[in-house]
């Protein structure tokens, strides 16, 4: 199962209720509010099942407009909730494929690992 972030609640309400997945994928988790993503992952087969959720935690998060939702906790991610625990496997990309080495020095400094900008990547030696 693969979905958007505008998609997810859609998309897991649309199967049948019996069927499930062995990969569930949440593109955009970062953005996506934990119910919503909840809601794609119960389709995915926990016995066998591989659950991927790809986004930024340090860019967007929900949006959440309500006062109430947001007082317990809505306006932040599942995706960026599991980002923080220990434990939790987790893949961090390091080469920046969309912005001048100029211009990415600011994002860089919010994450614990630097950014590359990708031509100087393709510059670098091979690393063994």
């Amino acid at each position: 199962m693969f979905a958007t972030l505008a998609g997810c609640p859609d998309s897991a309400n649309k199967i049948p209720e019996h069927k499930e997945f062995d990969l569930v994928l949440v593109e955009e988790a970062g953005q996506c509010t934990e119910p919503n993503t909840l809601g794609a992952l119960l389709k995915c087969n926990m016995e066998r099942g591989q659950i991927i959720l790809i986004g930024d935690h340090c860019q967007l998060r929900p949006t959440v407009l309500s006062p109430e939702a947001a007082g317990i906790g809505l306006e932040q991610s599942l995706f960026e909730r599991l980002f923080e625990m220990p434990g939790i496997q987790r893949t961090q990309l390091t080469v920046q494929y969309r912005m001048l080495a100029s211009i990415m020095e600011y994002p860089s400094t919010f994450y614990n690992v630097p950014l590359v900008p990708a031509q100087e990547a393709a510059e670098q030696a091979p690393v063994d």
